[in-house]
């Protein structure tokens, strides 16, 4: 087969014409893979471009985690479990022609929002930015500079729900476990330890020892009462120490998402009247607060509000004294969102 006429095809009627002259039953000599590949490609080509006036061949995008539009796509199917988002880029970025057309389904159960970079409007009927559930489709289309209408089967956004509390007790040896409570044992706190939500989920979050000082992290033993609905008295059982103000025991909890804002409720407890420990929670730079303990014996509760992870989604509690005396006791952790 002479394939050669096919490159100067570039609308519909001229593949009909094309195809009336070539495509004649029975093909001689016979069509191999190959041509027939070079000729189905063509017609995806023209028919995908809506050359001659057609309306096009649709040949979806599945998409599986969030997108940023390209100036190749004309439609995009997003396939996820969890809320998602397309981001139209800005002008500056990617010149989409005024005119521009792409479609957009969700075929997850997960809803999809539509934003925009910095500069970019989008203009839709009431607002609204979101396919309303599974299977609803909309239209983006390009207006003007930075300019884009939304139309389709749109619904009210989804927030996502609060992530539910995780709380952590620094346990030591054969120490009484509690119902709720990851039990962060200190032997083997140097493999990564997925935490549970306080109702027994999932949470996502994972902690790990990361340091424990010169002389090492050790158990110590706390008398009385804490008398906090936050933290029960069983928290005060076992718990974690450092000797020193030379040694820091820090501990790494990760998964957080990254953009949110948590709350880090620590408990620590006293052993003697002094100012003697010093508690460091790390996000985000200058995201980072410190609070000296009160200086008297007995457990303590120290929030660190607004707090937000690095870059990675990772939180740094770091914990030593500032004496050489004065055991510094750390008991346990509360991590919430904000």
């Amino acid at each position: 087969m002479d394939l050669s006429g096919l490159t100067s095809v570039t609308n519909k009627d001229q593949l009909a014409a094309w195809m009336a002259e070539n495509l004649i039953t029975p093909v001689s000599p016979a069509i191999s893979a190959s041509d027939l590949g070079t000729i189905m490609q063509k017609m995806v080509d023209i028919l995908g471009s809506g050359s001659g006036g057609g309306g096009g061949l649709v040949m979806y995008d599945v998409k599986s985690g969030n997108y940023t539009l390209a100036l190749t796509d004309k439609a995009i199917d997003m396939n996820l479990s969890a809320l998602n988002m397309v981001t139209i880029p800005a002008n500056s970025a990617v010149a989409f022609p005024v005119g521009t057309q792409i479609l957009l389904t969700q075929s997850g159960s997960g809803q999809t929002t539509v934003g925009g970079d910095t500069g970019v409007t989008i203009h839709s009927a009431g607002g609204k930015v979101s396919l309303r559930t599974q299977y609803s489709w909309a239209s983006l289309v390009k207006r003007d500079t930075d300019v884009w209408w939304l139309s389709g089967d749109l619904g009210d956004t989804e927030v996502p729900p609060p992530a539910p509390d995780v709380k952590i007790n620094l346990t030591y040896g054969s120490a009484t476990t509690i119902s709720g409570w990851n039990n962060f044992l200190l032997g083997s706190s140097t493999t990564p330890m997925s935490l549970d939500t306080a109702a027994g989920g999932v949470s996502g979050l994972t902690i790990v020892r990361t340091s424990d000082g010169t002389d090492g992290a050790n158990a110590a033993t706390i008398s009385g009462s804490f008398g906090n609905a936050d933290f029960p008295d069983d928290v005060l059982a076992t718990q974690w120490y450092v000797p020193g103000h030379t040694d820091t025991l820090s501990l790494t909890i990760s998964g957080l998402t990254v953009s949110n804002q948590y709350t880090v409720k620590v408990c620590t407890a006293e052993t003697d009247e002094s100012n003697s420990t010093t508690i460091i929670v790390v996000g985000t730079s200058p995201n980072q607060s410190s609070h000296p303990m009160e200086p008297y014996p007995g457990a303590f509760e120290y929030d660190f509000t607004q707090v937000v992870s690095d870059g990675s989604g990772n939180l740094l509690i770091q914990f030593h004294g500032v004496t050489d005396t004065v055991k510094a006791v750390l008991n346990g952790i509360i991590i919430s969102e904000s």
